[in-house]
């Protein structure tokens, strides 16, 4: 769980400790015996610490298939409690609500969608990078599929507003 920790930690915009209104979702897929497709769960949290044992808690989960986060922090969230008495919140994950990003990205899939192979997947990366003159990216991650997630993280924490045009 460091890596997992120290990625979390560079590619978003943790507010202020303590700050009431920066929430960080996280959720999961999963798909227990007897459910006829997969259903889906999450947690907001508000430290990379809280973050980490929320995906802790999801891959101890029965059938729990795939692990997302939103790039964004947002600034509401539901207050929920399980039938157990235990509370949690869901961040109420839109892009009207979005606050900060701190880092821009590219979704790159492969087999049945946009590349057929990892390495032709790797290939376009590299011409779009030469065609735009961007610079190398921060992190790469590999994804569900033999795809990957690229980021470029910024070191300031930029509204939605400003952030966009940039993504564009």
């Amino acid at each position: 769980m460091d890596d997992a920790k120290i990625f979390l930690a560079r590619v978003l915009p943790w507010a202020p400790l303590g700050d009431p209104n920066a929430y960080f979702n996280v959720h999961w897929t999963f798909q227990k015996a007897g459910y006829a497709r997969a259903a889906w769960g999450g947690r907001a949290c508000h430290s990379v610490e809280e973050m980490v044992k929320a995906v802790e808690f999801a891959m101890k989960g029965e059938g729990t298939r795939d692990i997302y986060f939103c790039t964004s922090s947002q600034r509401f969230a539901e207050q929920k409690v399980t039938q157990s008495g235990y509370g949690y919140a869901i961040a109420k994950r839109e892009a009207k609500t979005a606050a900060l990003l701190r880092s821009l990205f590219i979704d790159l899939d492969v087999k049945d969608k946009s590349y057929k192979t990892p390495a032709d997947a790797v290939k376009a990366l590299a011409e779009f990078l030469t065609v735009t003159k961007l610079p190398r990216p921060t992190l790469v991650v590999t994804s569900g599929g033999g795809g990957m997630h690229v980021y470029w993280c910024l070191d300031i924490a930029l509204t939605s507003q400003e952030w966009q045009p940039l993504a564009d």
